[in-house]
């Protein structure tokens, strides 16, 4: 926290607390009061009741580190609903631009009673150079193992290895822009090369 001592505008995001594993008093003292310009990121993480841990965790955190926003986890209709209806911030992670086209129409579903639909952010992995088809198959496969990441997988219907922009598809982070109020690019494999392809042409 201590870069924000230094500017008046530095935005600083923590991601994603599990609070399954960790409670919001927990995270309070971790925190000691510093949550000004903080974006707190949280999950139900492997919890078998992952709307109660929220709904609950949620509204702790909102009495707790007051000036925090807090970024919700969301992949399924019901959590997607839910961060609409309870976040600052919806984060989204593993999807196509097409599976978050469809979770903003959950989220916008569950803001509908408050009238303001919280920005939604996500994940991107990005991966470039001769290996980069590799890495990101590599990184998602990780993923497809765990259950409720595989559920998500199946749902989406996307082919192995193809959430994400490589080399041969950089175009595809304008398809991630329409979709998103934020992009958050996750680097897979050397940074230099991926800053590179990213840049502006």
């Amino acid at each position: 926290m201590c870069m924000r001592a230094a500017t008046h505008s530095t935005t600083v995001g923590v991601g994603v607390i599990a609070l399954d594993r960790r409670s919001p008093s927990e995270v309070q003292q971790v925190l000691n009061g510093d949550t000004a310009r903080l974006i707190l990121g949280v999950g139900a993480g492997f919890s078998d009741k992952p709307i109660a841990v929220l709904q609950e965790g949620v509204s702790e955190l909102r009495s707790l580190v007051p000036g925090a926003e807090l970024a919700m986890a969301a992949m399924g209709p019901k959590m997607c609903r839910l961060a609409g209806e309870l976040g600052d911030v919806v984060l989204l992670n593993w999807m196509t631009p097409e599976r978050i086209a469809w979770a903003r129409l959950q989220i916008e579903e569950g803001a509908r009673a408050r009238n303001v639909v919280p920005r939604i952010a996500a994940y991107v992995r990005v991966a470039a150079g001769a290996g980069a088809n590799d890495e990101l198959f590599e990184a998602e496969s990780h993923y497809r193992q765990l259950p409720h990441y595989a559920r998500h997988f199946d749902a989406m219907g996307a082919a192995p290895g193809t959430v994400g922009i490589t080399s041969d598809h950089v175009e595809r982070i304008r398809d991630y822009e329409a979709v998103l109020d934020e992009t958050i690019v996750r680097p897979l494999g050397d940074v230099a090369e991926i800053l590179d392809l990213m840049a502006p042409s």
